[in-house]
């Protein structure tokens, strides 16, 4: 069903935009749902909200496909109430998922938020971490947005705590030359919660949670 579905959702889509002039608001609801589909590994194809793409037209056609493949499967985390989306603009959308993308310019774009920011930084940390986060929160717990400057340092840098695996980790994130530098350590109560370690190799439990972390 999921191979079947990923072989023709997107042609399906370019077939419903061709029949409404390429205005994706004219693509009727009623043929938009038809496009709904859940896959076997838990994620969810966002395509059926084709009718609420919106700055579509300074876009090549190439750019449109691209934005409507990225909703063909999507972590449902990462779009927790797509019901209530009004509208999509697309050329964010692209901007989003653009590797070379720059946090500080998104953030800085008028409307911004807080689910969009932390989607941009759990990417930027997942990138150089290795694997999936959740819950990109203020060193306070808050989601980031404007009144913390999105996680935004006076240097440029990002801070902030994660969660991996049940478990918090603060971290710092910066910009360099070829992408990201992050510096990650699991939180002092976190760390407290793990077992005792039998052999530290003449470590203090301090400097085993501190490694690396400048």
């Amino acid at each position: 069903m999921d191979s079947a579905y990923s072989a023709k959702y997107l042609a399906v889509a370019k077939m419903l935009l061709d029949a409404s002039g390429g205005d994706p608001a004219r693509v009727p609801w009623h043929y938009a749902e038809h496009l709904r589909h859940e896959y076997n590994d838990g994620d969810v194809s966002l395509a059926y909200l084709l009718p609420k793409f919106e700055s579509v037209d300074a876009l090549e056609d190439y750019e449109l496909e691209e934005a409507m493949e990225m909703l063909g499967k999507v972590n449902p985390n990462d779009w927790p109430y797509p019901e209530d989306i009004e509208t999509i603009n697309t050329e964010e959308l692209l901007h989003i998922y653009d590797e070379d993308a720059s946090f500080s310019d998104f953030a800085e774009t008028p409307g911004t938020t807080s689910e969009k920011a932390e989607l941009v930084l759990r990417h930027a940390i997942e990138g150089v971490f290795g694997d999936t986060v959740d819950k990109v929160r203020s060193t306070s717990g808050k989601y980031p947005d404007e009144n913390n400057d999105y996680l935004q340092q006076p240097d440029g840098s990002y801070k902030g705590m994660f969660e991996y695996d049940g478990k918090k980790f603060d971290f710092q994130l910066e910009p360099d030359e070829t992408g990201w530098t992050l510096q990650y350590r699991m939180t002092a109560s976190a760390f407290d919660g793990l077992p005792p370690i039998t052999d530290m190799s003449g470590q203090t439990e301090e400097s085993a949670r501190n490694k690396g972390w400048k």
